[in-house]
């Protein structure tokens, strides 16, 4: 995979227990075929087809991401049918009707996710589900404070999201969007995880978080969101920092249906 990419990977591995204990509770559906935007690496296609036996339509923008899935997806016993499908969130439609979607970390990226959840809605089978989770970094703590320097890199990192037209605080409109959207909110949770990290699981989100970060340094120093001083000694002082800490992250979590005449 493309090396400004691994952090995703990664992120989708270390929240793969959350991740299946949700997609286990989700509800029955009708038969028919499912959608998976913003598919990526095609977990939750997998398990998605794992659980219904259904067709799951992958889709993604990146053809890369599609065809590193379908390889390792090969390994998985699964019932159902995955199909990586390259294809425009705001725009694709399956060749067959859908009863049920998901989107998971995606809405935050969109710069018209009103849009999105639009189009999503004239996709979808009338009565049929919508499942997305999505961010607030509002809920999102770390004790013992981590140190400025990397606080302003943390901050410059939305910033420049900002500017692409994503918000790290989209959970909070999640309720609003979906509603304006035609659909009926069926569940709404707030899935906040917290814990006391050792050293050592400390490190490694740290590891984590400088690949993600890496992959947009140019970025942010070419926008003028940071500038070269701002950024080493944000990296090195993160890189310093030891210790446990408590943390928490939390996402909003969304069960909705279409509503009639929607």
């Amino acid at each position: 995979m493309p090396p400004d990419d691994r952090w995703l990977f990664y992120q989708t591995a270390l929240t793969g227990a959350s991740r299946r204990a949700w997609v286990d509770r989700w509800p029955a559906t009708a038969p028919g075929a499912w959608v998976d935007w913003g598919a990526a690496y095609g977990a939750l296609s997998v398990e998605v087809a794992q659980q219904r036996g259904c067709a799951v339509y992958a889709v993604d923008w990146a053809p890369a991401r599609l065809d590193a899935a379908a390889r390792w997806s090969g390994r998985v016993p699964h019932r159902g049918l995955v199909l990586w499908t390259a294809g425009d969130v705001m725009a694709y439609r399956p060749p067959e009707p859908v009863v049920g979607m998901s989107a998971r970390f995606l809405l935050q990226h969109l710069p018209d996710p009103a849009g999105a959840l639009a189009h999503w809605a004239s996709v979808l089978a009338q009565g049929g589900c919508l499942m997305v989770e999505d961010v607030d970094d509002g809920w999102t703590v770390e004790h013992p404070e981590p140190p400025a320097a990397w606080t302003t890199v943390v901050r410059a990192l939305g910033e420049l999201q900002r500017t692409r037209g994503g918000d790290r605080h989209i959970g909070r409109r999640l309720p609003q969007l979906l509603t304006e959207a035609g659909f009926a909110l069926t569940s709404t949770d707030v899935a906040i995880e917290g814990a006391w990290v050792s050293p050592e699981a400390f490190a490694l989100s740290r590891r984590m978080e400088r690949l993600r970060l890496d992959g947009e340094r140019d970025a942010l120093l070419s926008g003028g969101h940071l500038t070269a001083g701002e950024w080493e000694a944000g990296v090195a002082a993160r890189a310093a920092a030891s210790g446990s800490v408590f943390m928490t992250a939390g996402t909003l979590r969304i069960e909705a249906h279409k509503r009639a005449g929607a």
